[in-house]
């Protein structure tokens, strides 16, 4: 009842105030009225307004209108003590189910994961923070003087941690480059050095199957020959054979932290969207989110008619609102146009943001831009946009795409220096330079 008296209030005085202050977004909804509470969010966000009741009822037909007298702290408190219910009774029944495991680590994992979750409600929460009395920021910077070059997730690549500091929670970053150039394996190998952090991934591949995914990912994780993966040769690199792969896997079965990766054929070949996108959020509550790629996603807003400029604006604007309220952070891939990206002398350069497809809607939205270009096995990578920290800087590594090493590079000059040394990759080996 209390929430169908909320969106009631909402229609009632044609302002979405009250939920925007209180933080009450429309995944904290129950299934009975989630719907109702997207469309007037997205009625907000499209025409600037909240719909009036007649829109209501022609969207929701069993849609019940009352109208509302109780105060707007009651509505507040009332929504925010039955979604605790709500979720404790789900707490439950998930302990419950996970006590018929033998493996009681499972089970008290279970629980403490749903307690966090309840005890991190911040429904009635006033937007806005008082800088004055709030102190977090004194731990972010004695965190910060322990490890100056990160502040957020690392990426573990060291010289693009050393320039954007790690991914924040707050960030909705873009990775692009054009067709063919890789946005897929660098978008999963950076996804891959996460989860090996013991953070949870959740990955949309928009034209890759789960099958290819899951090689690509082994490829980056434990280097064996994509190529001998996908086409069945006995020989995958290293001296490795299906004998190693197959103990690989097993190995791999026992890790307990999940790297979830969805297809549009998961979706009833449909393409994912920011809406759906949420439900899997709900579900799987990854530490990030990988989206590959922009042009591959759907517009929950988009109409007939609807041009490709504002598709991609819509969807950049829509996941832009999900971090927002939910914390979690997002990376996108995305094209870049085939113009003004290869110099004088046939090389390809790491596009700038105005080759961005549709730039303004994906530029203006993102917090961080990273453009990248291969040329024969070279990787020149450059940050174009960092909200947090610098910009229009870059770095190349070498790259062995069957086998997904990635080691330093060193231009000429550098490697007369080093004449009378070896190459010493132990730390490619160890994650530092690898990636």
């Amino acid at each position: 009842m209390i929430e169908l008296q909320l969106l009631n209030y909402v229609l009632q005085y044609a302002s979405i105030n009250l939920l925007v202050q209180n933080n009450i977004t429309p995944e904290k909804f129950s299934t009975s009225y989630q719907n109702e509470a997207v469309f007037i969010y997205n009625h907000y966000n499209k025409y600037g307004k909240v719909p009036d009741r007649a829109t209501m009822l022609e969207h929701f037909e069993d849609f019940d209108i009352i109208d509302v007298d109780e105060s707007e702290k009651y509505l507040v408190e009332k929504f925010r003590e039955t979604l605790i219910y709500r979720l404790q009774l789900d707490a439950a029944n998930d302990w419950g189910e996970a006590l018929a495991d033998p493996d009681s680590e499972k089970s008290l994992k279970v629980i403490k994961d749903k307690l966090n979750e309840i005890e991190n409600i911040n429904v009635g929460n006033t937007v806005g923070v008082d800088i004055i009395k709030q102190t977090d920021r004194f731990g972010r910077y004695k965190e910060a003087l322990h490890n100056p070059t990160v502040t957020g997730i690392p990426t573990k690549i060291k010289h693009l941690d050393a320039i954007i500091h790690g991914i924040l929670n707050n960030d909705l970053t873009v990775i692009a480059a054009r067709t063919n150039q890789g946005k897929s394996f660098i978008g999963l190998k950076i996804a891959e050095n996460i989860w090996t952090q013991n953070k949870r991934v959740l990955f949309y591949s928009g034209e890759n199957s789960v099958l290819n995914t899951g090689y690509r990912f082994d490829t980056l994780y434990k280097n064996f020959s994509n190529s001998g993966l996908m086409f069945g040769h006995p020989d995958l690199k290293n001296s490795r054979t299906e004998e190693d792969y197959e103990k690989y896997i097993e190995e791999l079965k026992n890790n307990e932290n999940p790297f979830v990766v969805v297809t549009p054929s998961e979706l009833n070949g449909e393409r994912l969207g920011v809406q759906k996108m949420k439900a899997l959020n709900e579900i799987y509550k990854p530490d990030i989110i990988f989206l590959d790629q922009l042009s591959l996603m759907k517009d929950d807003r988009a109409q007939m008619g609807t041009k490709e400029r504002l598709k991609y604006s819509h969807i950049m604007e829509d996941l832009r609102l999900f971090i927002e309220s939910n914390h979690v952070p997002v990376v996108v891939m995305s094209q870049t146009s085939r113009n003004n990206t290869i110099d004088d002398n046939g090389i390809l350069k790491p596009a700038r943001i105005e080759h961005l497809s549709e730039s303004d809607g994906v530029g203006q939205n993102a917090t961080k831009v990273i453009t990248f270009a291969v040329n024969e096995g070279i990787l020149n990578m450059m940050v174009r946009k960092n909200t947090n920290g610098e910009k229009e800087r870059g770095f190349k590594m070498i790259w062995d795409i069957d086998t997904g090493v990635f080691d330093e590079f060193k231009e000429p000059e550098e490697m007369e220096d080093d004449l009378p040394q070896s190459f010493d990759d132990d730390d490619s080996e160890n994650g530092e330079d690898v990636f």
